[in-house]
């Protein structure tokens, strides 16, 4: 996301570290609260099986999918 789209705040630190940067990824938590239905299109029958034995079912899907969640059981 470009720096021009967020708030001050959120730019400080990032600039800090990285001075030069002018955009940064952002999580959007948006399947926080399990609300995965979008999902069902593009999960498959393993990624459903692995979510269901995991230690919280249905907890930020799209995160753990994303950033590395299965990586133990992989």
């Amino acid at each position: 996301m470009k720096f021009a789209d967020l708030g001050p705040e959120k730019v400080e630190r990032i600039r800090k570290a990285t001075p030069h940067a002018t955009e940064t990824v952002v999580n959007t938590e948006v399947t926080i609260a399990g609300a995965c239905g979008p999902l069902r299109a593009v999960t498959t029958d393993w990624d459903r099986q692995l979510d269901a034995q995991c230690a919280r079912p249905g907890f930020q899907p799209l995160e753990y999918m994303t950033g590395g969640r299965y990586i133990g059981e992989l």
